[in-house]
């Protein structure tokens, strides 16, 4: 499959996870989350961005932690989504959870 059509599904199943944590199926969102590898189907223009946008979903989805705060804090270090912050996403596994 083309990169750009990886890197699309790659989107969609990150806002796929997202979109059934919202709506109340967490372990069909945490399951959907640890089946997407990154590091396989993202090219290296975009390896980055997915990564931190990935970041962002699973502390939402799984909440507050350290390991995930120095991963994300790390990632977006060299990307340039300047909007996504660890509190917000951690505010987001609030509201939903």
């Amino acid at each position: 499959m083309h990169w750009h059509f990886q890197n699309e599904k790659i989107i969609v199943d990150l806002f796929l996870a997202l979109n059934f944590f919202i709506t109340g199926n967490s372990v069909k969102a945490s399951s959907l989350l640890n089946a997407i590898n990154l590091d396989r189907n993202s090219n290296y223009q975009r390896l980055e961005h997915n990564t931190v946008i990935y970041l962002y979903i699973q502390i939402i989805i799984e909440g507050a932690s350290e390991v995930l705060k120095l991963k994300f804090k790390e990632a977006k270090k060299i990307s340039h989504l300047e909007l996504l912050s660890y509190s917000n996403a951690v505010g987001l596994n609030k509201t939903f959870s």
